[in-house]
């Protein structure tokens, strides 16, 4: 009985010739899913320039471990690989996109803090012009001789306010002038306050009309306008050309 009951065991094993199935290699880690979850955290670090390989190699680690038959692990760490660096890469793109819209915003900023200080300049030279006048040109009968003069005579002792912003003019009192040019600087004559006070007749003016695409030009009313385009400074020029000789016939007049 008890050597039937061997037959019967021995019989169950060699049914397929008593051959013996052989052991599944051991499991390993795919390297491709390290590799890719790494990549995907420094994505974040190096604004996605290692996010996009790591975007490949973690799509690639899926592939080869589905289709190891259980040779290889890691999927999750290889789709976790996958998603980060593709979050990475869609942060950078909307970094890109909001840069694209926030810096031609900070530049008009920047440029209009610029000419909102050019006006403030002229504003400022204006207004010391007329002190000059009430304390040094006959208790205001004239204005002063130069722009120069107001810094000199310690009317306006602020020297930044005789430069644009956006110059790089050394701010020293002999280079008073070169940004802002006066009626009385470029007239050669000694101007009665009384021909000009309360007229359209530009008193100071931004020379350089590549500073800002054209000029501020503060008129003797204390009105400040821009005037732009490259034409702009020969505009002031012509209507200081027109008004000096009606000047000079109102001065005869008087």
């Amino acid at each position: 009985m008890g050597e039937k009951q061997m037959g019967r065991i021995d019989d169950r094993h060699a049914g397929d010739g008593g051959a013996i199935p052989p052991p599944l290699p051991p499991q390993t880690t795919s390297g491709l899913a390290i590799a890719a979850l790494v990549l995907g955290v420094t994505g974040f670090f190096t604004m996605g320039l290692m996010a996009i390989p790591g975007l490949i190699v973690g799509i690639i680690a899926v592939v080869k471990i589905d289709k190891s038959n259980g040779r290889l692990s890691g999927r999750g760490m290889a789709i976790a690989g996958t998603m980060i660096s593709g979050v990475s890469i869609f942060f950078v793109v909307i970094v890109v996109i909001l840069a694209g819209m926030l810096v031609p915003a900070l530049g008009m900023i920047r440029q209009e803090a610029r000419q909102t200080s050019c006006r403030s300049n002229l504003t400022s030279i204006a207004i010391a012009t007329r002190s000059w006048s009430t304390k040094y040109g006959d208790d205001g009968a004239y204005y002063p001789p130069s722009m120069r003069a107001l810094y000199d005579d310690g009317v306006n002792d602020d020297i930044e306010t005789f430069f644009c912003p956006t110059s790089v003019t050394e701010r020293r009192p002999e280079h008073i002038g070169d940004d802002y040019d006066s009626l009385f600087d470029i007239s050669n004559e000694r101007i009665p306050t009384w021909l000009v006070n309360g007229t359209d007749t530009p008193l100071a003016w931004d020379n350089t009309p590549d500073r800002h695409g054209g000029i501020h030009v503060i008129y003797c009313n204390y009105a400040v306008k821009f005037i732009p385009g490259e034409d702009a400074l020969e505009e002031v020029h012509s209507q200081i050309g027109e008004r000096i000789p009606k000047l000079r016939n109102r001065r005869r007049q008087k």
